[in-house]
């Protein structure tokens, strides 16, 4: 088969990611977290009234279960294989922090999270090039990672999860072609 991904890069500034509709689509069934960051991505470049329809279903096929298991795996494996030592690499908070709110958004609202923007001074630091420094552990954002690795646990365990169907994502991809 033919490839489903789209990688291009255009010059030193842009480069465009993608996936083939049917891969898309297959993925919108199963509420791909990163499908969705793209859909809510504060940068676009160009748009269709297709891609507003798409971003419209996304919603309607976001499973709440799906991205809290995501975002907190991603968080623990982060704490777990990088926060562990007394002096940690800065970046590697941000890690940990941005799918930790994510799984906030996601509780307090049953929506997928928009861009988050990181915590501003790890964030200013990171942009002043200092994201591999070594710091000493912050036991302010240790203690936050780990009560919210927990509550989050519990909340994704206790969300319901509902059954997909193909129909409308089966009526969007035939529209594509009228």
């Amino acid at each position: 088969p033919p490839r489903d991904v789209i990688e291009w890069q255009l010059d030193e500034v842009l480069d465009i990611n993608g996936w083939d509709i049917r891969k898309a689509l297959v993925l919108l069934y199963k509420s791909n977290p990163t499908l969705f960051e793209w859909c809510n991505s504060p940068i676009v470049y160009r748009t269709s009234r297709k891609f507003d329809d798409f971003r419209a279903l996304a919603l309607r096929y976001f499973s709440p279960k799906a991205a809290l298991y995501h975002y907190w795996s991603t968080a623990y494996g982060v704490k777990k294989n990088f926060l562990q030592g007394e002096t940690v690499r800065m970046k590697k908070y941000l890690y940990a922090l941005r799918p930790l709110l994510a799984c906030r958004w996601i509780i307090d609202k049953n929506l997928p999270p928009p861009i988050l923007r990181e915590v501003d001074a790890l964030l200013q630091k990171k942009k002043e090039g200092m994201e591999t420094s070594m710091i000493a552990r912050v036991p302010a954002l240790h203690e936050y990672i780990e009560s919210s690795l927990e509550e989050i646990r519990l909340a994704a365990g206790d969300s319901v999860s509902d059954s997909p169907v193909w129909d409308e994502l089966d009526a969007y991809f035939l529209g594509l072609f009228e």
